[in-house]
């Protein structure tokens, strides 16, 4: 077996395994095994800006689980809209990077 088949395997068996590192999310209406990253930080800069805050988040999940968003497409993740930035696939997982804004 090769690193390439030893990664796949760890997809499910360590990564996306619910006692480990996953928790069940609801994407784009389909309940997922997936991790999230979350980094909230307030606008600066710009006067219209002030009071704002922006959460950025990282979706790690299997390909082919939902269909593929693209980027400035809206995404829905527990009942919250954001807005994708990115999209990537990496060794067999599907990372959306995604944005909504907050007052």
């Amino acid at each position: 077996m090769g690193f390439k088949d030893v990664v796949r395997s760890d997809i499910d068996r360590v990564f996306l395994n619910l006692r480990e590192f996953a928790d069940e999310h609801i994407v784009q209406g389909e309940t997922v095994k997936c991790v999230i990253d979350t980094i909230e930080t307030q606008e600066s800069g710009s006067s219209d800006r002030y009071g704002v805050f922006a959460t950025d988040i990282r979706i790690h999940m299997a390909e082919g689980i939902i269909t593929t968003p693209v980027e400035n497409e809206e995404i829905s993740v527990d009942d919250w809209t954001f807005t994708v930035k990115k999209v990537s696939r990496e060794m067999g997982m599907l990372v959306i990077e995604a944005r909504r804004y907050d007052q």
